[in-house]
């Protein structure tokens, strides 16, 4: 399958599982709790499911998560998507929604950075690695929906090996599918972030990519503008940005910014 037929297939399956997280949300709350929907980066997912898991404790809200790539979830709430928070592993996603006039605030919140795991022997340290003949087939997110795809094409084009490996590629709806293709035997390396990489089973995790081969990872959190000021919206991102959930993400290997 092409590349055009890959992205394609990723959006399609985001947008179902937003879909499905939608109706899921309109049937209300059960116990009178107030429901947040809140969309975020599939690479935020076991730090993100901790932090919401102690925010519910501490408050009288559900809050009901759909991750995805950010480009999708982006589109999905241009779209119309009821998300009232969007966490991005990446700027475009956020300038996307802003040039539609959807942004009501935002702010960077935490920093990553990229690494590969592979399955196989990598004696290189450095880029020249993905070329060896024992890395058959790279993982990578799909460049144009997932920012992390986007920032290994860009440390790839850096090191001038972007159009070379193009036969090697092998694309993945987001991060963590990326890295599944390699557990599962399906790609000799996957391209992921740091973060990714520690809950990476039976993976080798090496860092390949100088720092300044691409641009900084930062994870921007948003309130969706809406027609309504929305204060559980408002109180759950003063959380995220807080010292407790502050903890949660550093733990997960993530670096807040603020």
């Amino acid at each position: 399958m092409n590349g055009s037929g890959r992205i394609y297939r990723a959006l399609l399956a985001a947008t179902l599982v937003v879909a499905a997280v939608v109706v899921g949300c309109s049937g209300g709350s059960d116990r009178g709790r107030e429901e947040l929907l809140v969309f975020a980066a599939t690479s935020l997912t076991d730090a993100f499911d901790e932090a919401v898991a102690l925010y519910e404790r501490e408050n009288e809200v559900d809050i009901q998560t759909s991750y995805a790539a950010s480009q999708a979830l982006a589109q999905q709430i241009a779209s119309g998507a009821p998300a009232r928070v969007f966490v991005s592993a990446g700027a475009p996603p956020v300038a996307f929604l802003r040039a539609r006039g959807l942004v009501a605030e935002e702010a960077e919140w935490l920093t990553n950075k990229l690494v590969v795991v592979t399955n196989t022997s990598l004696e290189e340290r450095s880029p020249a690695a993905l070329t060896l003949s024992n890395v058959e087939r790279i993982a990578i997110a799909a460049p144009d929906i997932a920012p992390a795809g986007a920032y290994g094409r860009e440390a790839l084009k850096s090191a001038g090996l972007w159009e070379s490996l193009q036969e090697k590629m092998v694309t993945a709806p987001d991060v963590r599918a990326a890295m599944a293709f390699v557990e599962a035997g399906n790609a000799s390396v996957g391209i992921v972030y740091a973060t990714d990489a520690v809950i990476a089973r039976g993976l080798e995790t090496v860092d390949i990519f100088p720092r300044d081969s691409y641009g900084p990872i930062v994870y921007p959190v948003v309130t969706v503008a809406s027609d309504e000021r929305n204060d559980a919206a408002d109180d759950f991102v003063k959380f995220l940005t807080g010292a407790a959930a502050g903890e949660i993400f550093r733990a997960h290997g993530f670096e807040p910014i603020r």
